[in-house]
């Protein structure tokens, strides 16, 4: 035997290159479609475990720091007692359900700006819409203490 004839030739090697390299794509494509049918089926299996309604919870846009103020200011009035605790906590809860956090802060500023001394105080009174706002949280505030006292 001669040793050209043992040889593959190199022509058959580059033939077969394409076929193998098809082969590797096509099972490569077959996986991924088995894997993605795996995800759709597992994704539509937990659509099918979770509840077909929603528990809204109330928007909690107030900050800790404007409900703490709150109930201390509250709670000097009322007096420093448990009891006095667990009503100026209702009460902030109510007016924070009746009126979003910004109108809350635009009110006490304006408030605040009401009873200080100042020479812009005047136009803080006689502004139609800081009045609607005022307004708006005395009546909230009313509220609370109309539920919660």
């Amino acid at each position: 035997m001669t040793s050209s004839s043992a040889q593959l030739p190199l022509t058959n090697l580059y033939d077969s290159a394409p076929l193998f390299w098809l082969t590797a794509l096509t099972s490569f494509l077959f996986m991924r479609s088995q894997l993605l049918a795996t995800i759709a089926f597992a994704s539509g299996l937990l659509a099918l475990n979770t509840p077909a309604y929603a528990i809204s919870l109330p928007k909690n846009d107030y900050p800790t720091e404007a409900r703490a103020d709150y109930i201390f200011a509250c709670m000097q009035v009322n007096g420093q007692t448990r009891d006095s605790l667990i009503k100026c906590s209702c009460s902030i809860d109510t007016v924070a359900s009746l009126i979003p956090y910004a109108d809350y802060a635009s009110a006490r500023t304006i408030l605040m700006m009401l009873n200080s001394t100042n020479r812009y105080r005047d136009m803080f009174r006689s502004y139609g819409p800081f009045k609607e706002k005022v307004t708006n949280l005395k009546h909230a505030q009313v509220e609370g203490e109309l539920r919660c006292f």
